[in-house]
């Protein structure tokens, strides 16, 4: 019985985890914030980007083809990132 309990409660945090990681969202507002999201996204893992605000780019950012990154705006104020040039790793 403890055996199965103990079971019960490592799948109960393995699936709690899975979510966090599926549903992990941040908040940016610089080139450097947009740049460190991407950066932290574990190998395989998801997130979701979210724009406080209009955000301009100096250099070239990559999004490798093994993270999956969502960008939106915050409450869809239609914020953008202006000068962009996309680069995938396919």
């Amino acid at each position: 019985m403890v055996l199965f309990s103990l079971l019960v409660v490592v799948l109960a945090a393995s699936v709690c985890f899975y979510v966090f990681m599926i549903h992990e969202v941040v908040y940016v507002e610089s080139e450097d914030e947009l740049v460190k999201a991407i950066d932290n996204t574990w190998i395989g893992g998801s997130k979701i980007i979210v724009l406080n605000k209009d955000v301009t780019l100096t250099a070239t950012v990559t999004i490798p083809a093994y993270k999956e990154i969502t960008i939106k705006s915050n409450n869809d104020n239609n914020f953008k990132i202006i000068g962009i040039q996309y680069k995938s790793t396919i």
